[in-house]
């Protein structure tokens, strides 16, 4: 999934990551909440899921977004 989030990050959103770990922060990457909710709604699309309200206010690492979806049943 690291590897998913990332390919899109750098495509979608125009960054050059070449490494990328669950403990990164979207702050961190330089990522402004529009980035973020541009990013949820590309993942909640692309695999039929959609994240609670309560769930997305807790995300602020890589590794929160990849528990989040895979509590949704989404796997690599």
């Amino acid at each position: 999934m690291l590897e998913k989030i990332r390919d899109f990050l750098n495509e979608m959103l125009a960054l050059d990551l070449p490494e990328l770990t669950e403990d990164m922060t979207f702050k961190s990457l330089g990522l402004d909440s529009l980035d973020e909710l541009e990013m949820v709604m590309e993942f909640e699309s692309r695999y039929d899921v959609k994240i609670p309200d309560d769930d997305l206010e807790k995300i602020e690492s890589v590794g929160d977004f990849i528990e989040c979806l895979n509590k949704l049943g989404v796997s690599e």
